[in-house]
């Protein structure tokens, strides 16, 4: 789920779910279907040409014979339609090869949806490598599919990482823990401090903050 950019990696998955076809082939099991969509923007000069180049991908001698499995999708803004996807997905993806803090990987971990994202900007400080999703070096989508298959594969790990999922994301991105940073830092300015990060979590500084005034 991701806007039709040339930044989020949608040749490398259709590269992904092209070898994780091979993999789910040979040992003989259910393949899945791929669904890749988004909204666009009013300044998306990029949407068009990328929804047209995944297009003449997809009718490549390549992936033609399995074209049918794969639904590209450009939603209107409406976010039921985005919610209803990704509540009926079994994994989300995200292979941006250049990214901020993305906040379709924390929708799709507050959902209970394992991520498989690239190591690449904010997306590390979202996902917990191995535990509610997994990490992959930029274009290696070769590792994107292993993952893939073991998550479809082993239905205990795969139920194990939903609930990671859930439970680490709603201790960081909800409305509550958000606020908390929030007033921490208007206290400190309010009171004419100055604040100093030392590259600490605003997070653990609100704890800290909190922890010296009960004592």
């Amino acid at each position: 789920v991701a806007r039709f950019d040339p930044s989020k990696g949608i040749p490398d998955l259709l590269d992904a779910y092209r070898k994780l076809r091979i993999i789910r082939e040979q040992h003989h099991e259910v393949i899945p279907q791929l669904v890749i969509t988004g909204n666009g923007s009013i300044d998306d000069p990029d949407g068009v040409p990328v929804y047209n180049q995944v297009m003449s991908i997809l009718h490549s001698p390549e992936y033609l014979p399995f074209i049918n499995d794969i639904k590209v999708l450009r939603l209107p803004h409406i976010d039921q339609l985005l919610n209803t996807l990704v509540r009926r997905s079994a994994i989300v993806l995200q292979l941006s090869i250049k990214e901020g803090f993305e906040v379709k990987v924390t929708e799709a971990l507050m959902k209970g949806k394992p991520v498989v994202a690239y190591r690449a900007g904010g997306i590390p400080l979202q996902i917990e490598d191995t535990v509610n999703g997994y990490l992959v070096d930029v274009g290696h989508t070769s590792r994107v599919a292993e993952h893939l298959h073991h998550l479809l594969h082993d239905t205990e790990h795969y139920e194990h990482m939903c609930q990671a999922a859930v439970e680490l994301a709603g201790k960081d991105y909800l409305t509550i823990p958000n606020a908390i940073c929030w007033l921490y830092m208007s206290m400190k300015l309010l009171n004419g401090e100055k604040i100093e990060g030392n590259y600490q979590w605003v997070k653990a500084l609100s704890q800290q903050y909190g922890q010296s005034k009960e004592v």
